[in-house]
């Protein structure tokens, strides 16, 4: 629910409340330590979505595990990944962490080559991984493994009767 599958591209909203820290930490997002030591937690899947060569150069988790780095395929994560019964994919709409919300159904903002203003939201279907299953994702997909869901809200925000409605039985 609400997981971080392709990224987080913007500063959650909590940290936005100190006004630079979010400006710092986009000048070097991949190497950004609070307090001298400690990395901020959004660190290892935060995408640069204006500038793609850092993403895979600097970011040490999110392109490996996404098999997003040339040569450096993981066949281990796209066997178990492909050999998965099922998945459920839970979206908040309203979503103060995870942005944009279409990551936690691996969407994302497309790569814009120095341009943080635009941000052109892509679904997963459009995505670049997708359409190569780099992982096995489109494989799980056209096997109708794949389940989508939503909700109004926030964060991890949803409703114990959402969770029974929607949730449950896709495990049943």
């Amino acid at each position: 629910m609400c997981g971080v599958e392709n990224g987080v591209y913007d500063c959650p909203a909590s940290y936005k409340i100190i006004p630079f820290l979010c400006s710092l930490f986009e000048d070097d997002p991949y190497h950004f330590l609070f307090n001298g030591s400690i990395p901020l937690s959004f660190s290892d899947y935060f995408v640069t979505f204006w500038n793609r060569t850092e993403y895979l150069g600097q970011n040490t988790f999110l392109p490996y595990l996404n098999n997003e780095i040339p040569g450096k395929h993981n066949a281990t994560y796209t066997s178990n990944f492909r050999s998965l019964e099922k998945v459920l994919l839970g979206m908040a709409l309203n979503d103060t962490v995870v942005y944009p919300h279409e990551s936690e159904q691996f969407g994302g903002y497309a790569f814009t080559d120095g341009d943080k203003d635009t941000k052109t939201v892509y679904t997963m279907r459009e995505w670049s991984q997708y359409k190569n299953d780099a992982f096995g994702l489109r494989t799980l997909d056209e096997a109708g493994k794949i389940s989508f869901a939503q909700f109004q809200g926030d964060h991890l925000r949803f409703s114990d009767e959402w969770w029974n409605a929607v949730v449950l039985p896709v495990f049943a």
